[in-house]
């Protein structure tokens, strides 16, 4: 319990402590849906926290380390891949053959490694970030399966 409130702190702080302008907030649609967190650690790396519901566990808990690169020469649109984690939380959604989607039927947690895609449209003179990203996430505890994140989003600014 007190390991918890120590990394909450701490990540706190770490956003306290950044830049104006460097760390947006704001939704995501999709898997999963919720918050989406961005903090920029660099002109070309940034860091991505979300928490939502999904069909890997809700909550879920995800946190990607992105790299972006300039593919159309463009300051306003950014392509960019990312690696991260993704644990969930309660009770999910799995596949399950030709019967379609069954829910998982305890609480567990889960945790998945996932590689990310994604395109990011930062309008100039506005405060905002749009994204779509897409890319695969591998469970690999309790048990191994994989399935296809999609999410659209929006984040501000301050």
């Amino acid at each position: 319990m007190i390991a918890r409130w120590l990394l909450l702190m701490c990540f706190v702080a770490g956003i306290a402590s950044a830049q104006r302008g460097a760390t947006g907030f704001g939704i995501i649609l999709g898997d999963p849906t919720g918050l989406t967190l961005k903090h920029w650690v660099s002109r070309d790396q940034a860091m991505t926290a979300s928490l939502g519901g999904s069909y890997f566990g809700a909550p879920r808990i995800g946190v990607d380390y992105l790299w972006h690169f300039n593919a159309f020469r463009s300051s306003v649109v950014l392509l960019y891949g990312d690696v991260g984690v993704a644990v969930g939380l309660g009770k999910g959604v799995r596949w399950w053959g030709d019967r379609g989607y069954k829910y998982y039927d305890r609480d567990e947690t889960r945790l998945g490694v996932r590689g990310m895609f994604g395109v990011s449209v930062l309008p100039r003179g506005v405060p905002l970030e749009f994204f779509l990203e897409f890319g695969p996430l591998i469970g690999i505890a309790p048990g191994f399966g994989s399935a296809i994140d999609v999410g659209l989003g929006m984040r501000f600014y301050p």
